[in-house]
């Protein structure tokens, strides 16, 4: 019998309201070591609603969210790459990662070795306010591994990346798989999650509409189809 892998963060019935919109309702998800989560939706689906609940930068009205039973302080675990990360564009993307190696107490051989992975060893002159979409996306994904996180979180990672880039993000988000990691990847494209992912979770309205293997990725995808034709359906 295979050995169950350890699950690294669950969420137990998040609501999240703002005023009379409610952006999460009930939702449940589990982030296991050594699995890839594709969470699908399309653009005000909640997504990066419940990855800040995940990550605590926001307080869910109900429900809970569990760091290995308790066991792991939640900053020493998650890592994660989103839009709402606040970089100063003024500084360099080196003194950028300098600054984010003295947070998280790296050495330099460490630092190097991510710059390395990332590929934004040709950037590190470049002022963040200066960079591409693509190049701060790969930015923002080199920090979230910083600290060699048990949990990784990417917050739409695929936006403004070319297709190497894009490949280059799928053999990354593989390899941290290989290394017993707990990986969620949020995308509106489920064809680019369907490479990937193990499991896939669809929000649609801030409610959980399927939760399971993304193996018949064919029925998953007519599912999420027919729910952007149910939206389209109530706004037009």
């Amino acid at each position: 019998m295979p050995e169950e892998l350890p699950i690294s963060v669950t969420a137990r019935g998040i609501t999240k309201k703002y005023k009379d919109l409610t952006a999460l309702s009930n939702v449940d998800l589990s982030l296991t070591c050594g699995r890839i989560m594709g969470l699908v939706g399309p653009n005000g689906a909640g997504k990066t609603t419940l990855i800040r609940v995940l990550l605590g930068d926001l307080r869910p009205d109900s429900g809970t969210v569990s760091i290995r039973n308790g066991t792991l302080p939640r900053g020493l675990c998650i890592g994660a790459q989103t839009d709402t990360l606040g970089l100063d564009p003024s500084m360099t993307v080196r003194q950028t990662c300098a600054y984010f190696a003295t947070v998280y107490g790296l050495s330099r051989d460490g630092v190097d070795g991510l710059i390395e992975t990332t590929g934004i060893a040709g950037l590190l002159r470049k002022r963040v306010g200066k960079m591409s979409s693509g190049e701060r996306r790969r930015l923002e994904i080199a920090l979230a591994l910083f600290g060699d996180p048990e949990c990784l979180l990417f917050d739409e990672p695929l936006n403004g990346l070319d297709p190497d880039a894009i490949e280059w993000f799928n053999d990354l988000a593989l390899q941290l798989k290989a290394r017993g990691k707990a990986v969620l990847v949020s995308s509106h494209i489920l064809y680019e999650l369907g490479k990937i992912a193990d499991e896939v979770t669809i929000l649609q309205h801030g409610v959980v509409s399927y939760c399971g293997p993304i193996t018949a990725v064919g029925d998953v995808e007519a599912m999420y189809q027919q729910s952007k034709e149910n939206d389209a359906g109530l706004l037009g």
